[in-house]
């Protein structure tokens, strides 16, 4: 037993929630009795909606909301491939730069093997963006090594306006 356990941050929490949230869902389209459930669900719950007049359905909107409406989805599907495109590019970085061994070889033909291809190949993978968050952490390491000239500029020029703050503070 531990003794002093630390207490979850806030995004820890809100991470483990998702990963639950993900197990769970998971399990629900595994099963075929669950999945259809949950769908009947879902529907009665649009449906709902659609009669308290939540949701409005694209033959109800104007024409003004619909174009609004139809540019939202436009950049939400960009964004969507964009990172799907990115994701894959990093896997293909990934494999590229992995050597490859005998040993590797030889444990292709695990099923634990294979269960790791899924976990990279899977788009919502926690694996690639830690990957993701990694490459991005080595990208800022870098520019604060190529930009300390800009940096004490920066600082001089705060130091600078901090003094004539406070020398318009006793002129006042």
């Amino acid at each position: 037993m531990p003794k002093n356990k630390r207490p979850m941050t806030a995004e820890e929490i809100r991470q483990k929630k998702r990963e639950c949230e993900r197990k769970r869902r998971a399990r629900i389209k595994a099963d075929p009795v669950l999945y259809a459930a949950s769908k009947k669900k879902d529907n009665e719950r649009y449906a709902q909606k659609r009669c308290k007049k939540q949701v409005k359905t694209v033959n109800e909107m104007t024409p003004r909301e619909r174009r609004i409406q139809q540019r939202a989805w436009r950049e939400r599907k960009a964004r969507s491939r964009s990172n799907k495109k990115r994701e894959e590019q990093l896997l293909q970085k990934l494999k590229e730069n992995t050597p490859e061994t005998s040993a590797d070889e030889e444990n292709r033909a695990s099923p634990t093997h294979k269960v790791f291809e899924l976990a990279l190949s899977s788009p919502t993978s926690s694996f690639s963006s830690g990957l993701q968050k990694q490459e991005k952490q080595k990208q800022k390491q870098q520019q604060k090594q190529k930009q300390p000239k800009q940096q004490l500029q920066k600082q001089q020029k705060n130091q600078q306006k901090r003094k004539k703050k406070q020398q318009n503070f006793y002129f006042l």
